[in-house]
Parts: C-alpha cells; sequence; structure tokens
C-alpha cells in the first residue's frame, strides 16, 4: 500500500453528454455531486471521497479528518487514501487518477467506498432529486478500493489545456479583437465564445486553439466564403459538413453551414477528428488544411504543401499557434508547450499463471528478446531527437511488467503522440515466407502505418511482405494513432540472421523512428 497526500483527478471519456456540476454546501461531510460529461476541469474542496454511483454518476464527500485502513477484495490490490489536494487536471480517458506534487496514481473504474463500522458499504441515498447526509458512523473511517494502481512521475504528464467558460472565452476574444482592430459585433464576439466553449468541451479541444484558427480561417465573419467554397467561421466545405451535421444533429439545410453554432460544432468536431487521426495539434491543423493524404504528401515533400490559395501548411500552423499563444497570454498562460510523445510496447514478455510467454521460439532464439532490443534502439533514437518516450517494459523476466490490458490503460492515461508496438514473425509452414508487415487497427492509424511503411522499404534491411494491413488487436484499441510491427520473419534464416544481429536491429530501429518523426512533423528527424 503506497500512503501519500495526492489530489483527486477524474478522467471520463463518455461521448455525447455534457458536464454538469453542483455543489450544495452542507454540514460536514459536505457532498458534491458530480454528473460526469467527456471533459471538465475543476472540482473543490478536498480532502474528497467517492463513491460510484452508476455509469455517469459519483458521489464524492469530504471528511475533516482521513485515515488509512485496511481492506481486501477479489478485484482489488491496493487502498488509495484521497487527502487535501485540489482536483485540476484532466485527461480524456475511462480511469479514475489520483496526484501529488510529484506523482500521478492511476486506477481503473471499478472501486467502491467501504465504510468497516457499519455493515453496509452505503455512504449515503438517494431520493429524487435530494441526497441524504450519511452519518458520523457511516463515515468516520471510509476506505476507497482501487485496482491496478500504477505510480507515473508528474513529469511525465505533460502540459493539459483548460476548459474556459464561455464568458471567459467572450472577455479574451473581446480584447484580442479591439486590440488588432478586427471589427467584429459584440454580440457576434459573444455567440463565438459561448459556441466555442461548448463544442470544445464536448470533443476535447483547446478552446483558444479553435478560436486562433477561426482568427485565419475567416477572420470571426460568420458568413465568410473562399473562393474554394469554404463557408463560415471554420472555413467548411459541404462535403466536410453535411456528414457531420447529420452525425451531430445540426441543421444540415442549405444556409445552416453559416449559423454560428453549426459551423462552430461542425469544425470543432473535424478538428477532433483530426487529432485522432495525427496525433498533434500541428498534425491536425494541416490535414485541416491539406486534408489527410495531401498533408502526409507534403510531410514526404513530395507536394509543395500548399492550399488553393498558396498558402502553406507549415506558415498555417505557425500563425495559429502563435495566435493561441497570445490568446493564451490574455489571462497570463505561458506559451502552450507539450512535449511529443510516443509509447512502446516490445511485444510479449509478461507472465501469465506462472508462464512467460517468450512469444515466437525458434531454436534458442525467442521473440521477446528481439522485440525488445529493437524496441529499446527505437526508444535511444526518438529521445536523441527530442521525443518523450514511455516504454510497456524495458526488461525481460520482470513479474511486474504489464499485460496487454494494462498497457492500453497507460495508453489511454499517458495520452501519448504515437503508439508503436514491436513485433517479430513466424510461420512455421513456410519457412521462405519473409519480411517486415505493419498492422493498424483505426481507419485514421493508417495514415501512420503509411508513413513508417514508406521509411521502412527505404531504409530496413529487411523487406516488405506486404502493404499496411487491418487487424483487430488489443494493443491498437487506444486513443492515439497505433500500429503493431512484424519487423521480419524468424522462420526465415534469412530475416532471422538481421534481427539478431546489432547493426541491423538498429537499421530496423532507424527505419521505423523516421517513419514515426516524419508522421509528427518533427524537424529533426
Amino acid at each position: 500500500m503506497r500512503k501519500t497526500y495526492i489530489a483527486v483527478i477524474i478522467a471520463l471519456t463518455i461521448i455525447g453528454s455534457f458536464l454538469s456540476l453542483s455543489v450544495s454546501a452542507i454540514a460536514t461531510p459536505q457532498l458534491i455531486n458530480i454528473e460526469i460529461g467527456r471533459n471538465f476541469v475543476k472540482l473543490t474542496p478536498a480532502p474528497l471521497h467517492m463513491k460510484q454511483i452508476s455509469d455517469n454518476f459519483y458521489k464524492i464527500y469530504k471528511f475533516p479528518d482521513t485515515t488509512v485502513g485496511s481492506a481486501s477484495s477479489t478485484n482489488s490490490s491496493s487502498i488509495a487514501l484521497l487527502t487535501t489536494y485540489p482536483i485540476t487536471i484532466v485527461t480524456p480517458t475511462n480511469y479514475i487518477a489520483t496526484s501529488t506534487d510529484e506523482s500521478l496514481i492511476i486506477a481503473p473504474r471499478d472501486f467502491f467506498i467501504s465504510t468497516p463500522s457499519t455493515a453496509s458499504t452505503s455512504t449515503g441515498t438517494e431520493t429524487g432529486s435530494q441526497t441524504t447526509t450519511p452519518t458520523e458512523s457511516q463515515t468516520s473511517t471510509p476506505h476507497i478500493i482501487v485496482a491496478d494502481i500504477k505510480l507515473i512521475p508528474k513529469s511525465e504528464r505533460g502540459e493539459t489545456f483548460i476548459f474556459l467558460s464561455g464568458e471567459d472565452l467572450y472577455k479574451i476574444l473581446m480584447a484580442y479583437t479591439r486590440h488588432h482592430e478586427i471589427s467584429t459585433p459584440t454580440e457576434t464576439v459573444k455567440s463565438i465564445a459561448y459556441s466555442t466553449a461548448k463544442w470544445s468541451k464536448t470533443f476535447g479541444i483547446d478552446p483558444l486553439l479553435i478560436l486562433a484558427q477561426m482568427r485565419w480561417e475567416s477572420k470571426f465573419k460568420p458568413y465568410a466564403r473562399s473562393k474554394s467554397d469554404a463557408k463560415g467561421l471554420m472555413q467548411l466545405k459541404d462535403f466536410v459538413y453535411q456528414p457531420i451535421a447529420n452525425f451531430l444533429g445540426l441543421d444540415t439545410s442549405t444556409n445552416a453551414i453559416y449559423d454560428i453554432d453549426n459551423n462552430i460544432a461542425a469544425g470543432t468536431y473535424y478538428m477532433y477528428y483530426k487529432m485522432r487521426t495525427w496525433g498533434t495539434e500541428a498534425g491536425a491543423l494541416g490535414a485541416y488544411l491539406l486534408g489527410d493524404t495531401g498533408y502526409l504528401q507534403a510531410l514526404w515533400n513530395e507536394t509543395e504543401g500548399k492550399d488553393s490559395i498558396g498558402t502553406t501548411y507549415n506558415k498555417y500552423i505557425a500563425k495559429i499557434m502563435n495566435t493561441r499563444n497570445e490568446l493564451r497570454s490574455y489571462i497570463g498562460l505561458p506559451p502552450y508547450n507539450k512535449p511529443l510523445s510516443v509509447y512502446i510496447s516490445p511485444g510479449h514478455g509478461t507472465y501469465d499463471n506462472g508462464y512467460y510467454d517468450m512469444g515466437a521460439i525458434v531454436g534458442q532464439y525467442y521473440e521477446s528478446r528481439i522485440n525488445l532490443a529493437i524496441a529499446l534502439k527505437l526508444k535511444n533514437i526518438l529521445e536523441s531527437k527530442g521525443i518523450k518516450v514511455y516504454m510497456a517494459r524495458t526488461e525481460e523476466n520482470n513479474p511486474e511488467t504489464p499485460y496487454l490490458s494494462e498497457r492500453v490503460r497507460m495508453i489511454n492515461l499517458l495520452h501519448p503522440n504515437v503508439v508503436i508496438s514491436i513485433h517479430a514473425n513466424a510461420n512455421p509452414y513456410s519457412k521462405s515466407i519473409r519480411g517486415y508487415e505493419i498492422y493498424y487497427r483505426k481507419a485514421y492509424d493508417r495514415f501512420l502505418a503509411k508513413s513508417i511503411d514508406k521509411s521502412m522499404d527505404l531504409i530496413s534491411p529487411i523487406p516488405k511482405h506486404k502493404d499496411p494491413q487491418y487487424m483487430k488487436l488489443i494493443i491498437l484499441s487506444g486513443w492515439p494513432p497505433s500500429v503493431l510491427i512484424e519487423t521480419g520473419y524468424m522462420t526465415n534464416s534469412q530475416d532471422l540472421s538481421i534481427l539478431l544481429n546489432d547493426n541491423y536491429q538498429s537499421a530496423i530501429a532507424q527505419s521505423i523512428a523516421e517513419g514515426v518523426l516524419t508522421f509528427l512533423g518533427s524537424d529533426n528527424r
């Protein structure tokens, strides 16, 4: 059991609902009712103790004193004590998290509160819209039981943007437009601000980034229309707006695209989808300007990377990022700076009921060792380029190595820009088959797969066996763009000799790194 003073950070992805927060000040213990939507920013006071009521509802109790007790559960391995820090940060995951100044402890949602002084685990009862206050005997020694706790240094979490209210965004946007002498009517500014606050929170996109994008797309003119027939504040074309509007239940009539709320809703969702595809804000913006294929071609210097009016993607991204930083300065925030990050999962290397999973075995050679060797070389290359790297494991024969499900949990919490799973293949029925293969699970992962495929085709000492393929793999089910790479066939003598050679392992790692760095738009490749 770890005892620590911790802050509570709750991050839950529940698509299609909105956040609603109500605080009722009652006698100690104080009760806070929270209806959890896709994202939220801040809850107080603390110390707090939580009980899950349903999938979308929690009760959080404040106690005057905190104690650590012992408890056991078939699904639990540790006990976490919530104490005195406020709740401040949110990431879009399905896991409860708690933090201190130095660390972040996460746990999945399967937890409950027990009160040893009573037979019942209840800490309060619902009566319509009213909630009764728990008795002192029920709340004197609360325990919160959680499972699968992991410790992550705070320094590894990166910067998280904040969600601002419509009123806050209104004040920021009024100041910005007046400073730059942009003649947007006050009521229009207010409508833009409130719609941006609503939809950015719904889809988990920085509202200041959306405002900065509007600045350079339309100069905050709701009826703007470009020569290429892009329309409204976010400059959407009809073929982009219509399917999104249908999906979101927006008006799809002829001029509905010019409506402030409709346009911001569709444009923010479009950015959300581009973020899922490219894993970074810069990548999402580049693809917003050029389309996914056009942006990937521009990254590989196959095209000039310009839109129909000659705006280059680099200039477009820089203008928006600089404007976002200016908007941040209006509320005293420093320039936004979140390092690029990659999660590397060397395949296999876990224990299951005492059995060590070595993956494919050919003679005296184990796949898990080959995977780890290449993964560590990839880690070193990426770190030398300034990329933050998270490793699922860094050694063999460690009973604490996380299983696949735990790796996905960590991916969804850490929210890296890219996930790379390293494997080696085998085919006992045909030793002549050789070559690397790349797999992806989500449709928007294919652009990462294409980028790595191109670099491996150019650099890897092992030839390609086939083009990137779809496969429903657990490790690829997390939020960020993800691929699994089979670096070669251990059952083929040529591939195996390469996979075992230290210099060739470095070449394979370099070929993967080039594809990742290109995809991320890194200037250090």
